[in-house]
């Protein structure tokens, strides 16, 4: 069971590794294009069924409204830093395509891939409970880039940030059965991190120790 969870995940960690070295890209653009084109590859292959009927369910809309309006007390929240000590001045804006890309691309695809791809793979094989337990080490493990090289020496890395997003997201799912809440949540976690490298890079500071490796 847990090998399944390995295998995925440090095969998906070489495949960016490989991509790096060949493109030369960020790491999360290499992610995205291998997740994309997975992602294309199994709704070609009927692998990937998304229910686009759910999204007028009125369960799926409550939860959107949960969603957002987490996202806005967040925000809020974090607009009030600005009162305590001395804040930093204000960093440059993040570009458009950073925005796009991580703030929109980035969750839609991951949430089709790690959610849908691979979470229906895993349920049919092991169950909802353990599937949706499985597809979520996997979205963590896979965030840490692990290597087969690490392997033996166990020395595979975790981060609390991406645990707690992928246990919040995968609950969304499973309460809402739509991917529409899980992906509002993970873009709104993935914009409030660029808005706080360019608002008041201190909560970088603060909140680093959710982001710690080990």
């Amino acid at each position: 069971m847990f090998g399944v969870v390995l295998v995925i995940s440090l095969s998906l960690g070489e495949l960016y590794r490989i991509g790096q070295q060949f493109v030369g890209w960020k790491t999360w653009q290499i992610a995205l294009l291998i997740h994309a084109l997975l992602v294309l590859l199994g709704w070609f292959r009927g692998l990937l069924v998304l229910d686009y009927r759910s999204r007028l369910k009125p369960q799926v809309m409550t939860w959107i409204r949960r969603t957002s309006l987490f996202l806005c007390l967040l925000w809020l929240g974090l607009s009030f830093s600005r009162l305590w000590g001395q804040p930093p001045p204000f960093q440059s804006l993040p570009s458009i395509w950073l925005v796009l890309g991580l703030g929109m691309a980035v969750p839609v695809i991951e949430e089709c891939f790690f959610r849908r791809l691979i979470g229906d793979f895993v349920k049919s094989r092991f169950g909802g409970d353990w599937g949706s337990y499985l597809s979520l080490c996997i979205f963590t493990f896979v965030h840490s880039l692990p290597a087969w090289r690490d392997l033996p020496m166990l020395s595979l890395e975790l981060s609390l940030g991406v645990l707690l997003l992928g246990i919040a997201c995968e609950f969304l799912l499973v309460k809402s059965r739509s991917l529409i809440p899980p992906i509002l949540l993970h873009s709104g976690m993935n914009l409030t991190s660029l808005l706080l490298a360019s608002y008041d890079p201190r909560w970088l500071h603060w909140l680093a120790p959710m982001f710690l490796n080990g």
